[in-house]
Formats: structure tokens, sequence, C-alpha cells
């Protein structure tokens, strides 16, 4: 049994990452501390703000909230034998990684950890990180045991994922006791050395990146043939090797950051050339599919003037906000370079507070009369709405949401 006094645990970073982990450790396992080097993230999770988009985090952060310490400063770190490091990698808006801020706050916390100190690493990295961190950084802390853990959350689902895993991915080069504490999530659980579980993460969202390569490459094949390949992916699916949860749904390019955080790692670091070329010739054909929605733009608009142009649902995806890499965000700046504006409707995010320029509030006649509509998702109160203005001849829909076959709405 371990002991109760060494295996109190620290979230260290409250970003999307610390949030979900933090909440969903009081949630499934007890007790826990939160500490963020930013009072300002401290103040506002103590007074039950959570400051990133997921389902029910809110819910759970109040009826788990006497679970969860509220740490104030940075010496009180020492108090506790394992310290988990959940700070979300920062990516630019074309999803390239910088671990420079990972190596910078482990820095600032070595001073703070006691001796002995568990530290286990959750944010996305290459394979060598930790190796590195311990060489350049840690040469004399040599009593800090390193441990990795391969966050596979799932944007939108993350705290479902979270208290419910699939499996565990741990990585350690010596046995830590601690780690015994993850059987409490009844899932299979893979123990490794630190440089494998660091490259099993990579390895899952390259794996997933090709899968979107592949329905992408398909899609610009069938195309060709005068169908799509959304069209008859379902068959495809159907096949007990590839099943029915695979990633073959055709789309605009990759975006949301997290798959091509990893391809801009491995195009950093492989030193195989013909490798590396595979993934250089995927991230481009995946770039040059936003010219499958550019092209049908071109040929609408030179037949009508519309007033408006008009995005509905700018994020890669339902219940998580990010534009990053996104269509959006390139069909935003192809519009720039025509000097035309690209106004933007959101069911479920509060544009102004995402800092989205030209939000519109409402869907109704005055905001969408003579507008081309470019629709990627939205709620069912809200689509009703634009189906009746659509029904009503003031505006044209144009859907470039592959998974949404049903609809009367234009296509490319």
């Amino acid at each position: 049994m371990l002991n109760e006094k060494n295996n109190k645990v620290l979230f260290c970073g409250l970003t999307h990452v610390g949030q979900v982990f933090s909440i969903g450790w009081a949630e499934k396992i007890g007790k826990c501390a939160v500490y963020d080097f930013d009072q300002k993230k401290i103040d506002k999770f103590e007074k039950k703000i959570v400051t990133t988009e997921e389902p029910d985090l809110k819910k759970y952060l109040v009826k788990n909230k006497k679970k969860i310490k509220f740490i104030k400063s940075s010496q009180s770190i020492k108090d506790y034998k394992n310290i988990f490091l959940t700070l979300d990698t920062p990516l630019n808006l074309n999803g390239k990684p910088n671990v420079s801020y990972i190596f910078q706050t482990l820095i600032r916390l070595k001073k703070y950890l006691r001796k002995n100190a568990n530290l286990i690493i959750t944010s996305q990295v290459y394979c060598g990180f930790c190796d590195d961190l311990k060489k350049k950084f840690f040469k004399d802390r040599k009593d800090i045991n390193f441990i990795y853990m391969a966050e596979t959350l799932v944007m939108g689902n993350a705290f479902e994922r979270f208290i419910n895993p699939e499996r565990i991915i741990l990585g350690a080069d010596k046995k830590v006791n601690f780690l015994k504490k993850f059987k409490k999530f009844r899932c299979k659980i893979f123990f490794y050395n630190l440089k494998q579980a660091e490259l099993v993460k990579m390895a899952i969202n390259l794996y997933l990146y090709n899968s979107v390569s592949y329905a992408n490459l398909m899609d610009n094949y069938c195309r060709q043939f005068g169908f799509k390949f959304s069209e008859i992916n379902d068959s495809i699916r159907s096949d007990k090797r590839i099943g029915f949860h695979s990633y073959i749904s055709p789309s605009l390019g990759i975006s949301g950051g997290h798959l091509e955080r990893d391809v801009h790692t491995v195009l950093k670091t492989f030193k195989d050339k013909q490798s590396k070329n595979i993934f250089l010739k995927l991230e481009k054909m995946n770039n040059l599919r936003i010219n499958l929605l550019i092209n049908k733009f071109k040929s609408l608009f030179d037949k009508k003037k519309y007033k408006k142009i008009i995005w509905v649902g700018p994020s890669y995806k339902l219940n998580s906000f990010s534009i990053i890499n996104s269509p959006y965000l390139k069909f935003k700046n192809y519009l720039k370079k025509k000097k035309l504006k690209l106004f933007t409707f959101d069911s479920f995010f509060d544009l102004k507070k995402e800092k989205i320029q030209f939000a519109i509030k409402k869907i109704n006649k005055k905001n969408f009369k003579d507008s081309l509509i470019i629709f990627n998702y939205l709620n069912k109160k809200d689509e009703d709405n634009l189906i009746l203005l659509q029904k009503n001849k003031l505006c044209d829909v144009l859907n470039i949401n592959f998974n949404e076959k049903k609809r009367n709405y234009l296509s490319y």
C-alpha cells in the first residue's frame, strides 16, 4: 500500500490539460492540489471559472471543489511528492510547436521540487525531450524521478476521456511506486521507458494524420470520376481491418494543431530524407485542399455579388474553439487579399471573447439577407433558422462539412 504522506498530488499548469486532469483526478481518484505561476489563473479556478471549452467541466469542478486545494505560493510545491506538469504545448496559427516554454517552466519549477519528487510530464513533446531535460537542466538533481504520461485527450470530449480512458501510457526509466495509483482507472496500462512513451503519443497522432490524408487523397482521386469519397467511405469503414471509428472523412486539409504539431516535429527531426519527403508531400497535398472551397466560391461570386460572406462554425470541430490551421483561417486570409470581409457566426462560442472580427450575433433576415453562407456546423435551432432563410431564397448556403449529407445545401 502506498504511503499516504508521500502520495500527495499537485497539478502544475492550469491550461486545458491542467484543468481537465485536476478535475478528472478529483472525480475519479480523490484529493489533489493545483498551482500555476500565473496567480490570476489560480484565482479564476478557485472561483469555479473554467477557461477551457469542454462540456460539463465546470459542473464537475463545482462538484469536486472540496477535493481540490488551490495553492497560492510556489514555496508550497515542496509539500508535494508527485507533481504533474500539465501545460499545453504552445502552437502558432500554422500548428508549429514551441517546447521552449515547457523547458522554461520546468527550470523555474526545479528549485521548488522536494528531494526524490516524482515529476510527471504530460505535455506533447518530441522523442528525447525528457533525456534532454535531465542532461541540460537537471544534472544536479539526479534524485528526481522523471515520468512521461502520454496525454490522449480528445478536444470536446476530454473530461470523459480522462475519467474513462481506453488505456494509459506511462514512461519511466526506473520503478516508481506512485504509478500503481493509475490502476484505479481500471483500464489497460502500458509501461515503457521515457523515449518509448514520448514516441507512442507521436505515433498515435501521425497515424490519425495519415488516415485523414488518405481520405483527402482518395477524395482528390474520386473527383476525377465525378463523385466524392464521402459518398463511398461508409463501405470502406465496414471492413473490420479499418473500422467504423477510423479517421477517413475527407476535409479541407488538416486543422486544430494537434496532429500537425507532430508532423512539424517529424519534419524537424527525421534524418531519413526519403521518409521525411513522404510527410512533406502529404502536408502540401492537405494544404492545397482549401482550393476546392476557393474555386467554388469564385464560380458563385462571379454569377452573383453577395452583400456579405458569412462563415458559420469557424472552429475546426464542435465543442472546441480552435482555429489553428483551420479552413476558416485560410479562407479568411484569401478574402483579405481580395479586400473582402468575412463575417462570422457561431452557435456555441462568444466570438468577441475569442477576438474574432466581424462577428454576427444572430441568424435572421436582417443579418443574412443576400449573403453567401459557408456552413460548417450549427446547433439545431440556428440551423432551422438558416434552412428557412434558404428556402425563402434570402441567402445561399455552401456546405463544407463532408459529414452532413442530408441537407439541401450547395456543395463543392
